[in-house]
């Protein structure tokens, strides 16, 4: 869950830069346009979670880097060509290699994604705009955001403050099908606009876990700590690979419906070193060489909520521009000089022997029994975990879990 506010400062004269209106067509959401949209989600994703593993270094993380890229498109809508061209540096979206008028249609084709998918898997992506009733949108940035982003302009009076955050707040509610109740705690007096992205995610495991074996074993948090967690357990046949070099496991758990978590499991002691391997950029290699193999998987049950002040971690990966006063918002309104107030983000995840929620239907597997030795493949230890599409690789959520119990 993402949200932008967007606060007033006094009215002045602007200089308005007028570039072109993204057209939107059929050739620009080409198939290379595409791939390289998600080449550069995949990208941005492991920036921000190099930044947020330096950040918090002993919790856990959890975020939706579709949602966050998403939301600040949205946002560069709004941006002058300096500006604008901040946002897509940060969201290392490379405009000598795809043109803006691609970007935009890129993420209007993103938001096409849950369409098609087939009935056993959910997904649903909302935008909105809450703007104050006295504010006027240009009507270029209105049609863009409509036509690119579905978005839904929902007129509000900010003088209201409660009336305004509680509104802002049932709709993400609705929209995360109770998952994120309270989004906003407060709302300065000043906001005119609050920018809202929603993505909701629920998967059914293709072979479910059976309940009956889920029972408390240890988790090494660390090398003094260990915690009793619940952890589930199935023997069956999964993509994966255990890299020597890396010292660590991967392994792919599908959903029906063409979407698979993987958990990337360290050698005890050695997480911070396989971060550094995949934020390096060596991911989709390594998920070439997983291979079918019969195993016993444990992993543990997951219920959590992680909140993130994207001003504080996105300052330091290339979005300093947009947080200050220097940047230009003139192309949203030329009524008053509008400046990014707050820049918050939510993720929660749900992961029961049913499937994930994240923000489950059962299945159950019956496999040949045999004496032959299967190899165990334990998250007992803190690992990495990503959800994503399988059929481009769209990473949905990632997360770094350190303590289930947290």
């Amino acid at each position: 869950m993402k949200f932008f506010t967007v606060r007033s400062l006094c009215p002045i004269l602007l200089f308005t830069l007028v570039v072109g209106q993204p057209e939107v067509s059929d050739d620009q959401q080409s198939n290379e346009s595409n791939q390289q949209i998600v080449e550069s989600l995949d990208s941005f994703s492991w920036k921000l979670y190099s930044q947020l593993a330096k950040a918090h270094m002993s919790e856990n993380l959890f975020y939706s880097p579709m949602s966050i890229s998403m939301a600040f498109s949205m946002v560069s809508l709004g941006a002058t060509s300096e500006t604008r061209q901040q946002i897509f540096k940060g969201l290392e979206l490379n405009t000598t290699v795809i043109k803006e008028e691609a970007i935009y249609s890129g993420f209007k084709h993103l938001l096409q994604t849950p369409n098609q998918l087939n009935s056993d898997l959910e997904l649903n992506i909302a935008n909105a705009l809450f703007v104050e009733e006295k504010l006027n949108l240009l009507q270029k940035f209105k049609d863009e955001i409509k036509a690119f982003y579905k978005s839904e302009l929902i007129s509000v009076n900010f003088q209201q403050l409660e009336e305004a955050k509680n509104l802002i707040n049932s709709y993400v509610e609705e929209k995360t099908n109770g998952l994120i109740e309270k989004l906003l705690s407060e709302l300065s007096v000043d906001t005119v606009m609050v920018l809202i992205n929603t993505l909701y995610f629920k998967g059914s495991w293709t072979n479910a876990f059976n309940v009956n074996q889920t029972r408390k074993e240890d988790f090494h948090v660390d090398e003094n700590t260990i915690e009793k967690v619940p952890m589930m357990k199935r023997e069956g046949v999964y993509p994966v690979a255990f890299f020597d070099d890396l010292e660590c496991t991967v392994v792919k758990v599908p959903y029906k419906g063409n979407a698979s978590a993987i958990f990337i499991i360290p050698n005890k002691g050695k997480l911070q070193d396989v971060e550094k391997a995949f934020q390096e950029g060596s991911l989709s290699e390594r998920m070439k060489q997983l291979k079918p193999k019969k195993i016993n998987l444990w992993i543990p049950k997951l219920s959590l909520s992680k909140k993130l002040n994207l001003k504080t971690e996105l300052t330091p990966i290339g979005f300093g521009h947009l947080f200050s006063k220097s940047a230009d918002l003139s192309k949203i309104s030329n009524d008053v000089k509008l400046e990014v107030s707050q820049a918050n983000h939510q993720a929660v995840i749900i992961m029961n022997e049913e499937g994930t929620v994240a923000a489950a239907a059962t299945s159950i597997g019956v496999v040949v029994t045999s004496i032959e030795i299967v190899p165990e493949v334990k998250a007992n230890k803190p690992f990495i975990l990503i959800i994503q599409l399988d059929f481009q690789a769209i990473p949905l959520f990632i997360g770094r879990i350190n303590n289930p119990n947290n």
